[in-house]
């Protein structure tokens, strides 16, 4: 008895949204803030420059996610893909 009220202890049953809520790595990735020397586009001067960047990795996969299921979804249902402007 004393076993398994220690796995009690340890071990918590969560519901689908309290464990990715608690352990977002485990689905996106780093969620903490990534710094790299990178090419990015300078507005002022209207071309590619190198410079330092700090970035979430895990919002990044969000939104990778969202794009490539958008055309996915837009493929499979052979519809064409919606112009902003």
């Amino acid at each position: 008895m004393a076993k398994q009220v220690d796995i009690a202890q340890k071990y918590k049953k969560l519901t689908d949204i309290e464990h990715v809520l608690l352990r977002p790595g485990m689905y996106i990735g780093s969620t903490q803030p990534h710094t790299a020397v990178t090419w990015a586009y300078d507005e002022a001067e209207t071309k590619m420059i190198k410079r330092e960047l700090t970035w979430n990795p895990g919002l990044q996969k969000l939104f990778d996610e969202v794009i490539s299921n958008s055309v996915d979804e837009s493929k499979r249902h052979c519809r064409p893909f919606l112009r902003l402007r």
